[in-house]
Formats: C-alpha cells, sequence, structure tokens
C-alpha cells in the first residue's frame, strides 16, 4: 500500500468538517482545520479566511480538494520529519517502521517532542522507540504518551509496527537472485541448475514451514 492509500485507510475519508476525539475540526484526510490555515490551505479550501471562532459547522469540499490537501499534507510531513531526521535515515526504515514513524507525525505534527523516541529510531533500538510511543518515559512507563491518550489503538498499531517492522517479501525472481541466478537460466549449466533449484526448494519449505507455525 501507498503512504496516501495507509493514511485513508487509518483517518478515513470525509467531504464535510468533523470534529475527532478531542474536539478538534478537522476535514479531508485527518487534515487539522482548528488552529490556523496557511495561505496555501485556504486557497486549497477554496475560501478567502477562516470562520469565525473557528466554527466549521457545515462546510464541505469535493474529492479534488481532499486529493490536494492530502498532497500538501504529505509534503509538510516529509519537511517536518526532515528536521528529525536525515533523508537517508528515513531512507534506511523498512516500510512498515517507516510508515509507522510518518503515520505519527501525521497525527501529532511533529516528532520533535519525542527527542527520545527519534534517538531510539536513529540507533535502530526498536523496543525503545515503541516504548516512548506509549509512554512519557519510556523507561519509567508510568505515564501514558499525549498520542497514546488521544488514540490508543492508532498508537499501540504503530508501536507493534515500529517493534516488528517488516519481512522482504519472497517472490520468485528474489529466490532465484538470492539462489545465485544473475543470468538466464538456459546460459546456466544443466547441474549448476539442478542445484540451485533444490535451494530454492529448500528455500520454499523453509517459508511454508515458518508460515505453518505463523
Amino acid at each position: 500500500m501507498t503512504i496516501r492509500e495507509i493514511l485513508e485507510k487509518k483517518e478515513g475519508r470525509r467531504k464535510k468538517a468533523y470534529r475527532d476525539t478531542e474536539n478538534i475540526w478537522h476535514i479531508a484526510i485527518g487534515h487539522k482545520l482548528e488552529g490556523g490555515q496557511t495561505d496555501r490551505e485556504l486557497e486549497i479550501l477554496g475560501i478567502d479566511d477562516e470562520p469565525d471562532d473557528d466554527n466549521w459547522e457545515g462546510f464541505t469540499i469535493t474529492d479534488e480538494q481532499i486529493e490536494e490537501l492530502l498532497t500538501h499534507d504529505i509534503e509538510e510531513v516529509t519537511h517536518s520529519l526532515l528536521k528529525s531526521f536525515t533523508q537517508e535515515e528515513l531512507d534506511s526504515l523498512d516500510p512498515v517502521r517507516h510508515h509507522a514513524v510518518f503515520g505519527m507525525c501525521y497525527q501529532i505534527g511533529s516528532v520533535s517532542g519525542f527527542p527520545s523516541f527519534v534517538k531510539a529510531v536513529k540507533e535502530g533500538d526498536w523496543d525503545r522507540a515503541a516504548k516512548e510511543m506509549l509512554w512519557r518515559n519510556g523507561e519509567k512507563m508510568e505515564v501514558r504518551s499525549r498520542w497514546y491518550k488521544q488514540t490508543s489503538k492508532r498508537c499501540q498499531a504503530a508501536a507493534d509496527d515500529m517493534i516488528n517492522g517488516t519481512v522482504e517479501e519472497s517472490t520468485p525472481d528474489k529466490l532465484l537472485e538470492d539462489a545465485g541466478f544473475t543470468q538466464d537460466p538456459a546460459q546456466q549449466g544443466e547441474k549448476q541448475i539442478a542445484e540451485l533449484l533444490e535451494q530454492i526448494l529448500v528455500t520454499l519449505k523453509s517459508i511454508d514451514a515458518k508460515l505453518g507455525k505463523e
């Protein structure tokens, strides 16, 4: 799944303004309305100014505006993350952990308020990073984090993803590559092909055994 698809699945898609669990106005795919919009955001929303008293009751937008807002918000989150991580550090994360970090920043606005979390991610200490997501102090684990208090299930799911990460999917082409095929099998000796196919069979049996245990 792409980051757009993941965000829509987690945030939902709303054409009409709504209040979240914290009673704050949102719209589209988790876009925060309350608290001030930039000029660009106002332009996408098709208005010149925000409503009086931040009352967005009845405000609606189109699907096209939803997509524009999502693109804008993804760009903003990316810029925000680059204040805490280098691009290389983000690129080094596997897809599941990268989505967990991105989703966290997308929901709470910034990870700069979680310095111990950032440090743990940089060091590859996934257990510690997960604890810092769930608790205000990951070492003491006495008071839940602000994010957990807002949306406990989403926070817990992201923490689980941070611990588990992802296993690269095995495909026939990948198995051939891992087994040593670097060219067209027709150009390989029959004996070598037979040996490599036997290695692939062993690998497939190992995968089946692992899936059976799960």
